[in-house]
């Protein structure tokens, strides 16, 4: 967020933070949305039916940026005049720990790195990248970068993390590249003016930089830390992110809409008129709803992404803004011998649930378990994905309560036409992006 712009919002010194909770279906994605101003509490949205669902009280600070950790577990939210991050546990929806920084620092940007393990904090003032240690929650020396580091994003691999510099002095207007095994900075690239946001694409191959006061957007290739490209947008671009699947930019805009601009040509290709001073956008992980909070408009636009338009406007506090989705990530229990060998020909009842890193049941009727696919380990040669007597409809895993004792699903797989071999099935899970598999053996 623009540094004058958040000055002029740490005018409402009132805090809330919206947060959806465990009353849905569990297994799904999680909405949550910094509220900076109101009753200091946190509120819930479910993304199922875009209603306000529960309260969580918060810190009495001015909340800035939200991240969710990987495995959905955990949200941070930066609180910028305590000079904090509050952790938010998303199965309770309550803040179980507090960690402290510098004093005066004022902490904004927050990002995890893909595998969870550390947390990047811009602080505004003294112009560093405080890292916290994901699993100890100890926060360890400080990485320099340029003036005012607003936002930081890291590439698909964790190997780097790029840093937005929103000052002009020293070294602003800039995105400071750090290399995390290192904790380095090895590349600094000049941006636009005062550059807000920074969102990397899926592949890691392109840095999008929302430069408020020059009315555009920076396209740098990380391949060679150069700005490749600028997109021009109508107004001051407060903040964008990339869709999931690569496909497009949305950049919401000060004067009330947000630009939707195009990966393949670095074009602006639609326009979406939201509420007044749309703050922050956040995907679903299936990309087919962004969430964009509205500042001035006390309320949370829900957009279609297939025909970018609003399709509802839900009502959250006094002024919303930081957003972030957490996604649940499943592990797999498997409820059968995936080394007994069946008879090419017969069925194969695959029993599974799934579970968290303790080998908790987390499987539930609500959540979807849907096969994909079927491969030969041996050749990496497709099989045949066809259930037996069309028990599993749409490739759809049934769920039965009675399962392991306490629910999970069967997908009786036939194998006819198979060769002998070990064979894994694909399949994917609720609203979790990863594909699992699980084996089983043909004679």
């Amino acid at each position: 967020m623009i540094r004058r712009y958040r000055f002029t919002l740490c005018l409402f010194l009132l805090v809330r933070v919206l947060v959806v909770s465990s009353t849905w279906a569990q297994g799904h994605s999680k909405v949550y949305v910094s509220d900076m101003g109101g009753s200091r509490n946190a509120y819930a949205i479910d993304p199922a039916t875009n209603t306000v669902a529960a309260t969580i009280p918060l810190d009495t600070a001015t909340p800035q940026k939200m991240a969710a950790a990987p495995d959905g577990k955990l949200v941070y939210v930066t609180m910028f005049e305590t000079d904090s991050v509050l952790i938010i546990d998303t199965s309770a929806d309550t803040v179980v720990h507090t960690i402290h920084l510098p004093l005066g620092s004022g902490p904004v940007g927050v990002a995890l790195t893909p595998d969870g393990s550390y947390v990047y904090v811009t602080l505004d003032y003294p112009g560093a990248v405080a890292v916290i240690n994901a699993a100890t929650r100890h926060v360890e020396p400080q990485i320099t970068v340029g003036a005012g580091p607003q936002s930081v994003a890291f590439t698909p691999d964790g190997q780097f993390a790029y840093v937005g510099n929103s000052w002009s002095v020293p070294n602003g207007n800039s995105v400071s590249v750090i290399r995390t095994v290192t904790r380095s900075v090895v590349a600094t690239i000049p941006v636009g003016n005062t550059p807000q946001e920074v969102a990397i694409t899926p592949n890691g191959a392109f840095v999008y930089v929302a430069n408020y006061y020059s009315y555009d957007v920076s396209v740098i290739s990380t391949a060679s830390n150069s700005v490749v490209g600028t997109v021009s947008v109508a107004s001051s671009p407060v903040n964008l992110a990339v869709t999931p699947n690569g496909a497009y930019v949305y950049v919401p805009l000060v004067g009330g809409q947000v630009a939707v601009i195009s990966t393949a040509t670095n074009t602006v290709g639609a326009t979406i008129s939201t509420g007044n001073h749309p703050a922050t956008v956040a995907f679903t992980p299936d990309s087919a709803t962004g969430y964009v909070s509205n500042f001035d408009s006390a309320n949370v636009s829900a957009i279609s992404t297939a025909t970018n338009t609003v399709g509802t406007n839900i009502s959250v506090g006094v002024h919303p803004y930081g957003l972030a989705i957490a996604t649940p990530r499943y592990l797999t229990c498997a409820l059968y011998d995936q080394t007994k060998a069946a008879r090419s020909g017969a069925t194969v009842s695959i029993r599974i649930q799934l579970c968290d890193a303790n080998g908790v049941n987390l499987s539930a009727a609500s959540v979807t378990v849907t096969a994909t696919g079927v491969t030969q380990l041996s050749n990496s040669a497709p099989g045949n994905l066809q259930d037996s007597g069309n028990s599993n409809p749409d490739n759809n895993f049934r769920y039965d309560a009675g399962i392991g004792g306490s629910g999970g699903y069967v997908f009786n797989l036939s194998t006819k036409g198979y060769a002998t071999g070990t064979y894994s099935l694909s399949f994917v899970a609720g609203s979790d992006p990863s594909t699992h598999t699980v084996q089983f053996q043909v004679k």
